[in-house]
């Protein structure tokens, strides 16, 4: 099963049983704005509405590009202060400590919240969505 068209395209070249793979987009729902408090959120996540946020949804896991992306935000946060990256997912073979490694080297421990995969996604997109109204 595959969640994406690159996904099964990796697969098919792997395996090269084209009726065995399955194709099931990754989809979320996308909550009403309106049944959740922007201020109860900012206080929840200890967030202001001052900072850029930047979130990525992915386990951790090398091929989802964590470190890549440090380094990309290490150098946009030198152009912006006030930007954070929120990292939410589940630690896979202790890949965030090379994660949490990483962000050590380029000191960004201030500008890096790791939130658990158990977060409500949902107040995570409505959050988003109140700091661009």
């Amino acid at each position: 099963t595959a969640n994406s068209i690159f996904i099964k395209n990796e697969l098919l070249e792997e395996t090269h049983h084209k009726k065995k793979i399955l194709l099931i987009y990754n989809g979320v729902e996308i909550p009403n704005i309106k049944n959740y408090n922007s201020t109860s959120l900012l206080k929840k996540f200890n967030l202001n509405n001052r900072d850029i946020h930047i979130c990525k949804i992915a386990n951790f896991i090398p091929y989802k590009g964590h470190l890549v992306l440090l380094e990309s935000f290490y150098q946009s946060s030198l152009l912006n202060k006030n930007l954070k990256l929120i990292l939410i997912g589940e630690d896979r073979n202790n890949y965030k400590s090379i994660i949490i490694k990483k962000i050590d080297e380029l000191k960004l421990n201030n500008k890096v919240l790791f939130f658990e995969n158990t977060v409500n996604i949902n107040e995570i997109f409505v959050f988003q969505a109140y700091l661009y109204l």
